[in-house]
C-alpha cells in the first residue's frame, strides 16, 4: 500500500493545500469562538493564540510529535464529551425530561428528518449525511495514520480502533448537542453550546476540563491538516518540480516555511469567514473527499487505473465540488459531496479505460502490492 501510495501521492495537483487550508481556517473559526465564549478574549485573538501554539509544536515535533498529542488529545476529547452528557442527562432529570426540553426548544429535533419532509428529507439528511462516510478514503491527514503502521498486519485491528473511537466519539459530540439544546434552548450560535453548557452546569474546575476537551478537537485536526498539507508543498511541489535537487535539509525548511505560510492563509480566510464552522469543515471535507477519495480507491483496488485517470479524478472531483457550492439551487438540493464523489469516480474509470494503458511493469507492481490479480 506504501508504494502504491506514493505513486498517486506524486501524481495529485494542488487541491490537496486548497481544501486543507480551507479546512484548517474552520478549525481556526472554532477554536476563536471556544477561547472567547470561555475567556475575556476576541474570536480573532483566540484564533491567534491556538494557531500559533499548533504551528510551533508542529513545526518542532513533525509526525511523531503530531501523532502522540493526537492520542492524548482524543483521550480528553473523548472523556470531556462523556463527562458533560451524562452530567448534562442526570441534572436535567433523565431522559424524559431531555425529551421534554427539546421539543420546547425544537419540535423539530424529535423528527427523523430534523423537521425536513419528503424529497428534501432524503436527499439532504439520509443521503447528504451518509455521503460523509464516504470521505474518510479521501483524507490524507487519515490515511496516513494507517501508512504509518509498522506492520501491515495491524491494519483490521488499525480499522477496529477506528471504527470504534468513531461511534464513541460522534455519540458525544451528538449529545453534547442534544443535552445542550434541551438545557439552553435556542442559542444565538449553537457552535458555542459546548461551552456554555459547560458553564451552566459543572463547577469550574470541571469547565476547565471540557474547554480542553474541546480544544483538543481542534488542535487534532489542525495539526494533522498543517503537517500533511506542508509536506505536500515541500515533497511533492518544490522537491519535485522546483528543486529535484534538494536536499532533506532545504526540504526541511520548505516545509516549516508551508506550515507557518498555510495556517497565516488559514487564520485570514478565518477572519473572513461569516458561515459556520459547521458548513465551512463539510466543504472542504466534501473537497478533499471528491478529489481524493474514488482516485485513491481505485488506484488500490482497480489494476486499470492509469495516472491519467488518477489526475482526471482529482480535477473533476474539486471542479465539481466548488462549482455545486457556489450555485445556491444545487447546494441545497443535495450535499456536494455526493455528486463530487461520483463524477470523480466517472472520470477515473472512463480516462483509464479509454486513454494511455499503464505499462506491464506497472500491473506486476500493483498485483504484487496489493495482492489482487
Amino acid at each position: 500500500m506504501q508504494r502504491l501510495y506514493s505513486s498517486f501521492e506524486s501524481r495529485r495537483n494542488d487541491s490537496n493545500s486548497f481544501f486543507f487550508t480551507l479546512y484548517v481556517s474552520a478549525q481556526c473559526v472554532g477554536a476563536g469562538k471556544i477561547l472567547s465564549a470561555s475567556f475575556t478574549l476576541s474570536k480573532v485573538q483566540g484564533m491567534g493564540i491556538a494557531l500559533g501554539f499548533i504551528i510551533f509544536y508542529t513545526m518542532a515535533g513533525g509526525f511523531l510529535a503530531e501523532a502522540w498529542t493526537d492520542f492524548f488529545q482524543a483521550l480528553i476529547m473523548l472523556s470531556g464529551l462523556s463527562l458533560l452528557s451524562v452530567v448534562g442527562i442526570v441534572k436535567i432529570g433523565g431522559i424524559p425530561s431531555l425529551i421534554r426540553g427539546m421539543a420546547n426548544a425544537n419540535p423539530g429535533t424529535l423528527t427523523w428528518g430534523g423537521g425536513s419532509t419528503g424529497l428534501a428529507m432524503f436527499l439532504g439528511v439520509i443521503i447528504g449525511g451518509l455521503a460523509i462516510g464516504l470521505g474518510y478514503a479521501g483524507q490524507p491527514h487519515i490515511v496516513t495514520r494507517y501508512m504509518a503502521l509498522r506492520k501491515g498486519s495491524k491494519m483490521s485491528v488499525a480499522a477496529w480502533v477506528a471504527m470504534v473511537w468513531v461511534f464513541f466519539a460522534l455519540l458525544g459530540a451528538i449529545m453534547v448537542g442534544i443535552v445542550g439544546l434541551s438545557v439552553l434552548g435556542a442559542l444565538d450560535d449553537p457552535e458555542t453550546a459546548t461551552t456554555s453548557l459547560a458553564m451552566a452546569i459543572l463547577p469550574p474546575w470541571l469547565v476547565g476540563v471540557i474547554i480542553a476537551a474541546a480544544t483538543a478537537a481542534m488542535m487534532s485536526t489542525v495539526d494533522s491538516q498543517l503537517l500533511i498539507a506542508a509536506t505536500s508543498v515541500a515533497g511533492d511541489f518544490y522537491g519535485k518540480i522546483v528543486n529535484k535537487k534538494a536536499s532533506q535539509e532545504r526540504l526541511l525548511f520548505i516545509g516549516r516555511l508551508s506550515t507557518v505560510a498555510i495556517g497565516i492563509v488559514a487564520f485570514l480566510l478565518g477572519i473572513k469567514a461569516e458561515r459556520a464552522v459547521y458548513w465551512l469543515v463539510l466543504y472542504a471535507w466534501g473537497g478533499l473527499a471528491a478529489s481524493f477519495g474514488p482516485p485513491l480507491i481505485l488506484s488500490l483496488r482497480w489494476k486499470r487505473t492509469t495516472k491519467w485517470g488518477v489526475l482526471a479524478g482529482m480535477i473533476v472531483g474539486a471542479v465539481t465540488i466548488v462549482i455545486w457550492y457556489n450555485i445556491p439551487v444545487l447546494k441545497n438540493a443535495i450535499y456536494e459531496l455526493v455528486p463530487g464523489f461520483f463524477f470523480s469516480l466517472i472520470a477515473v474509470i472512463l480516462v483509464s479505460i479509454f486513454g494511455p494503458q499503464p505499462s506491464l511493469k506497472t500491473v506486476e507492481e500493483f498485483s504484487a502490492v496489493a495482492g489482487i490479480g
